[in-house]
């Protein structure tokens, strides 16, 4: 009789035990299965999972009859520091160029008046990675540069 008692008593004690292993987790929730938090949400579709190393600097400038031509150069920090990155003449309202990220970008550009003076235009922004985290993966965008250095009060 001892004997039948012995595994009535193991089959219940380990049985018992795997009932309430699978009743633990139940009581909990789903998220006892998952190792997500509530908030976290998966990448979307399009996501660019390798950081960026170049990106846009777009550089905005007039021209009119006065100025068909304006010569700007591109430095990598303030234009003081003097660390050129690029000299170009512009021909048209604007340009684009591809430089490495998680810089600040100046740009100087100059424009011949017709009585012989040199009017110079000033200004620049960050070209930077913005970073997304996702569940699964880190997203990456990069922060254009937008630098206008368009003459907001012509010399008549």
């Amino acid at each position: 009789m001892r004997t039948i008692y012995h595994h009535i008593r193991k089959a219940v004690l380990t049985d018992g035990l795997f009932l309430f292993v699978l009743l633990v987790p139940a009581l909990n929730g789903c998220d006892f299965w998952t190792d997500n938090d509530e908030d976290c949400e998966p990448a979307p579709f399009g996501c660019v999972d390798v950081r960026p190393t170049t990106g846009q600097v777009i550089i905005r400038s007039t021209i009119n009859g006065k100025n068909l031509q304006v010569p700007i150069a591109v430095f990598r920090g303030d234009f003081e520091k003097n660390d050129l990155v690029l000299r170009d003449t512009l021909t048209g309202s604007g340009a684009t160029y591809e430089l490495p990220v998680d810089q600040y970008y100046s740009v100087v550009a100059e424009y011949l008046q017709k009585d012989g003076d040199t009017v110079i235009a000033i200004d620049g922004d960050d070209l930077s990675v913005d970073t997304d985290d996702y569940c699964d993966k880190d997203c990456y965008d990069v922060d254009e540069a937008n630098i206008d250095v368009r003459l907001l009060f012509p010399k008549k």
